[in-house]
């Protein structure tokens, strides 16, 4: 990771400025460290108890949300692979059971705060 400020310019010439990726450059560190960040994030956010019962509860979940929003899962996949349609399913089924437990704006909270954390990992790798 650096601290180092990139100046307009350089931003500019990099190769996907402007594009959409063709995949997500990320290395295996980079998303066990990810996925270790949203595993924290989830058990803080819901304790030990709820933080186990999530995972055991969480194959009931996958058919249901699959149904639900197969096209946009879909389309992840084509763009980005498998493992991304996975990972967006997963922050979907999170979220939606954190609206359900403690409400909207917890839920909200929650990814936010997640993905902020997680950016400090995955932002090095774009650049």
């Amino acid at each position: 990771m650096t601290n180092r400020k990139r100046l307009l310019r350089e931003v500019v010439g990099l190769p996907y400025y402007g594009r959409s990726f063709p995949f997500v450059p990320w290395t295996l560190r980079t998303k066990l460290r990810v996925s270790l960040t949203f595993l924290g994030e989830l058990r803080r956010e819901l304790g030990w108890g709820r933080f186990l019962g999530f995972w055991l509860a969480l194959p009931f979940r996958i058919v249901p949300a699959l149904r639900e929003g197969h096209e946009g899962y879909r389309m992840t996949r084509r763009s980005f692979g498998v493992l991304a349609e996975m990972e967006w399913l997963l922050l979907v089924i999170m979220f939606r059971i954190l609206t359900r437990i403690e409400g909207p704006e917890r839920a909200y909270n929650f990814t936010r705060r997640a993905i902020q954390k997680a950016a400090v990992y995955m932002m090095p790798e774009y650049y």
